[in-house]
């Protein structure tokens, strides 16, 4: 398909939707990513920090390529894109 939509549909079909622990395990990954920046604000420094930044946003990633419209009603993907603001 050459439309908008079309490229959404045939991309969103690529990805197989969250099931309630993948949705954790998201969560937990951007959380721990959500600490790290704050860690590093204060001046820490680390390679793992640095690990936790990037799993955060590989996490954010997934999350936005797995969910759609009936995302917004799960508590776990409403906290963990809470959680993903405030680090932002």
């Amino acid at each position: 398909m050459s439309d908008a939509i079309g490229l959404y549909l045939n991309e969103i079909g690529k990805v197989a939707l969250l099931n309630a622990e993948d949705e954790r395990n998201l969560s937990k990954a951007i959380e721990k990513g959500r600490d790290a920046a704050a860690a590093m604000k204060k001046g820490e420094r680390g390679a793992a920090l640095r690990a936790d930044l990037r799993g955060a946003a590989k996490a954010k990633d997934h999350f936005i390529r797995s969910t759609s419209d009936w995302s917004s009603q799960s508590p776990v993907v409403t906290h963990c894109h809470r959680a993903w603001t405030c680090w932002t």
